[in-house]
């Protein structure tokens, strides 16, 4: 559930670039996807973090499929060692009916902040046909029959341009052709503005500038989003010199403009560590599917990741 990049976002509606030279403010608009950097250890089957829950059929209460949709930003590329500054993606996994839970590595809304970690849903995936679509309206993302250390997985096309996300759209769910639910899952939008915007440069010669206090941190973007989306600061430590990766601690908290970190959780890093900073807008959803017998999990997150330091 890992991800990582940003770009120059082409005019769609009100969008702007994040994309910013040293003497300028950020302003972007978007898309979302993918990034991250991460330790392995715990993981929790729960089933938290879900804006919607399954009534229609308590019979048929356990996950049978996963569903992601992603775009990220990363405001330094090279940084990273990436060739694009925007990545979008989908991801279909269908597996046999489980407890478990594919939102766990995010924190609950009680959580706040925790230290990350990844939380793999181990189900033995189930082969449900030949592609899967994403369809809303003339607009399609085909997901294409593949094959990774899970099993059968459904992946889409690796697209590097904003104009390929199309934003606050609904789509279906179809398995060759055929809707699998009679529910939707909803893309979101990107931000017209983040601060710090120190996060935010571009050239690597200026990066890391944004400084993680070890007291408080503040985090404010716009556009907002709603009722049904939710933010995540994500931040990950490495050695001053990139090679040693420490730890991430990950904030949850309502999309609503504003998140305050707790300098806390760094007192243990270094002073001089750098970091990347992943800003992440969330939307989950259950879907229940009476053609699979089961529920399916959808997740669309628009990140941007930028860099920084712990001061």
């Amino acid at each position: 559930m890992k991800k990582l990049l940003l770009a120059f976002l082409i005019g769609c509606s009100s969008d702007v670039s994040i994309i910013q030279r040293p003497d300028e403010k950020v302003q972007d608009s978007g898309t979302d996807v993918v990034v991250d950097a991460t330790d392995s250890a715990q993981q929790d089957d729960s089933t938290n973090n879900q804006s919607d829950t399954n009534s229609q059929n308590p019979d048929h209460d356990l996950v049978v499929g996963f569903v992601e949709y992603s775009f990220v930003q990363a405001s330094c590329p090279v940084c990273f060692g990436l060739a694009s500054e925007i990545t979008t993606t989908q991801f279909a996994r269908f597996h046999e009916p489980t407890g478990a839970n594919h939102y766990a590595w995010v924190p609950r809304e009680d959580e706040t902040c925790r230290q990350y970690y990844d939380a793999p849903v181990n189900s033995l995936n189930v082969d449900v046909g030949n592609n899967v679509i994403l369809v809303a309206g003339s607009f399609n993302l085909p997901m294409n029959k593949s094959y990774d250390n899970t099993g059968v997985i459904y992946s889409g096309m690796v697209q590097n341009t904003d104009s390929g996300y199309v934003r606050d759209a609904f789509y279906n769910i179809q398995v060759d052709g055929v809707s699998v639910t009679d529910d939707q899952l909803q893309s979101l939008h990107g931000f017209d503005y983040i601060e710090p915007y120190t996060m935010l440069y571009t050239d690597p010669s200026y990066a890391y500038q944004a400084p993680i206090s070890k007291t408080s941190n503040s985090f404010s973007w716009g556009q907002y989003g709603d009722s049904s989306s939710f933010m995540t600061v994500q931040i990950s430590v490495y050695s001053w010199d990139g090679a040693s990766y420490y730890g991430t601690v990950i904030c949850r908290g309502p999309d609503t403009g504003q998140m305050i970190v707790p300098g806390s959780w760094f007192t243990s890093y270094p002073s001089g560590s750098l970091t990347s900073i992943h800003f992440i807008r969330h939307r989950t959803k259950e879907v229940y599917s009476d053609s699979l017998q089961g529920i399916i999990q959808t997740h669309v997150w628009w990140e941007v990741i930028g860099t920084g330091y712990i001061q």
